[in-house]
């Protein structure tokens, strides 16, 4: 039978202690590639490939033939937004539903088709679709505008859980010349949840912009919605809760710029 997370457990998974588990380190005489000059064109394909959702794999959850994902309660932005995209892109209009769990969720067959070309039927992308710069920089444009967010000046945070994309994130990053990342696994967690914080390159930075306002609301709309959770408990244990929660946060953002420097 599948396991269904509440909102609170994966806020408690997204705002654990932070360690480090890796760095790349810049090379003396290193440079990023020109962004003045540099022109953003996102790839649809691999934009929505990077929303994604793949807990256990991408068809764990989702049905393979008809659907194109499906978003938690507050995610409603990001699912509108998604539906407008593939409409706008695509000249496409999908079904949307919401399911009593009050989850949402998208169909269209010809989209699913379409992007689950991409996957194994383990439901793991495959190695070789990622052959140009447009594409590995939509994919990542698409990650970030549901996983990520700027923390700080060009210091950026991706959290993803039982995430088969958690390699392709790690590659694209150092490929798309992220040259400080600090990552964490979290083994043993139920979910697994996989961290990385980077400096994002002029570039990604670049295609960040075209998203960035999306990108703040989602983030706005899942922070009220825990901290709603959080304020209608009534219980010591929640306010403890919250108060370690509150600590973690502000020790987090010291130890980043700590190690970043900033």
């Amino acid at each position: 039978m599948k396991t269904t997370y509440s909102i609170f457990t994966l806020a408690l998974c997204t705002l654990v202690h932070f360690s480090i588990f890796g760095q790349e380190p810049l090379t003396k005489d290193f440079r990023y590639k020109d962004s003045v000059n540099f022109e953003v064109k996102i790839d649809p394909d691999f934009f929505l490939l990077g929303t994604f959702s793949d807990y256990m794999g991408r068809f764990a959850y989702i049905n393979r033939g008809t659907q194109v994902d499906r978003y938690y309660p507050y995610e409603e932005s990001l699912a509108k937004y998604i539906a407008d995209f593939i409409e706008e892109r695509y000249d496409i209009k999908v079904d949307t539903q919401l399911i009593p769990s009050r989850n949402i969720e998208i169909f269209s067959r010809s989209i699913a088709a379409k992007l689950h070309s991409y996957y194994d039927d383990k439901g793991i992308l495959k190695e070789d679709i990622f052959d140009n710069e447009e594409k590995m920089y939509s994919f990542l444009t698409g990650t970030l505008l549901r996983y990520g967010e700027n923390i700080f000046d060009n210091i950026f945070f991706i959290s993803v859980s039982n995430s088969p994309k958690r390699n392709q994130i790690y590659e694209l990053l150092k490929t798309l010349e992220c040259n400080k990342i600090i990552y964490k696994d979290y083994r043993g967690n139920i979910p697994n949840v996989t961290k990385f914080y980077f400096e994002a390159s002029p570039r990604i930075i670049k295609y960040f912009n075209v998203i960035r306002n999306e990108n703040m609301s989602i983030r706005a709309e899942y922070e009220n919605t825990i901290k709603k959770m959080l304020d209608a408990a009534d219980n010591k244990a929640f306010e403890e809760t919250k108060q370690k929660l509150d600590a973690q946060n502000k020790e987090l953002e010291n130890s980043i710029k700590a190690i970043f420097k900033m």
